[in-house]
């Protein structure tokens, strides 16, 4: 099993799996949480409130009783969080291309007022950033692709982290086109 205390960090940015790795995480019982920054008492925007925010962030992570932590607020944290704790698991999930995550940031997002440029240029950035940080400082990180075969990623997650392997990492939270669910007016598929 994963090193016992050691905590796990998904990185991912939204639309990479965030929330199915998270849900594996909780059926192999390891207490997890997704997406809490409510429940870690931060303000937003995150960047904004960063010096008031970290010591918040890191008072839940050593006080909640989780021993995962997926999502935001920690992708903008990742280095504080890789010097804070330097031998716990890192995940960096992402998509197979740049243009598969925008795609699923539009469907999933629609109808929202969302500056995709923006945020395409935060996304490689950061991601560069965090895989560049391990590269130079070292460190646990697994890069997951969450477009890979479903079983292969759950192996090599397990394989990380040192758990039993041979099932499949679920698909939850997925963006579905439009064109998938609602047939066709004139009738072709």
């Amino acid at each position: 099993m994963a090193e016992a205390g050691q905590p796990i960090f998904v990185l991912g940015n939204s639309r990479t799996g965030t929330t199915s790795i998270h849900h594996w995480l909780c059926q192999r019982g390891i207490r997890s949480v997704h997406f809490f920054i409510e429940e870690a008492g931060l303000r937003q925007p995150l960047h904004r409130y960063r010096g008031e925010n970290w010591p918040k962030l890191l008072q839940f992570i050593r006080q909640s009783g989780y021993r995962a932590f997926s999502d935001y607020p920690v992708r903008p944290f990742f280095r504080e969080l890789r010097n804070e704790f330097p031998d716990a698991y890192f995940v960096l999930s992402h998509r197979r291309d740049l243009a598969t995550w925008v795609g699923s940031m539009q469907r999933f997002f629609a109808g929202r007022n969302l500056d995709i440029e923006f945020l395409r240029a935060f996304h490689i950035v950061w991601n560069e950033e965090i895989r560049c940080l391990f590269a130079e400082a070292g460190g646990r990180l697994l890069q997951l692709c969450i477009d890979a075969d479903a079983g292969l990623n759950a192996d090599r997650l397990a394989a990380f982290l040192g758990l039993p392997g041979g099932d499949r990492l679920p698909h939850l939270n997925a963006s579905t086109p439009v064109a998938d669910v609602v047939p066709r007016i004139d009738g072709r598929s």
